[in-house]
């Protein structure tokens, strides 16, 4: 224990859905439209997200790429609606990006 990091999960809100992905710069003309996409394929699952959690957020910029991260709370804790809603965010990203032509490489 004591030459470990100890890491207290407690602290944070794990009802924070977080998906982090990298697109090609060129993919993205508007962030904003990504989002709202993103945002709209989860519609049917509005009842279980909290309504003003939705955000994605440009964590680097790199010379050909984006590392994105899209996130939105959840009302309350359930594992099983986590994941489901994650495999659908993730096949979203991919969808917008297919759309676009270009590559996508999300991360784990």
């Amino acid at each position: 224990i004591y030459s470990k990091d100890i890491i207290n999960f407690t602290k944070r809100d794990i009802r924070r859905m977080s998906i982090d992905f990298q697109l090609d710069i060129n993919a993205v003309k508007n962030i904003e439209a990504l989002e709202t996409q993103l945002k709209e394929s989860l519609e049917t699952f509005a009842e279980y997200i909290e309504p003003t959690s939705y955000r994605i957020k440009i964590v680097s910029i790199q010379r050909d790429a984006l590392d994105l991260k899209f996130q939105y709370s959840l009302k309350k804790m359930d594992r099983k609606l986590q994941l489901k809603l994650r495999r659908l965010t993730v096949r979203n990203v991919f969808n917008f990006v297919s759309e676009q032509k270009t590559v996508i490489a999300p991360h784990s």
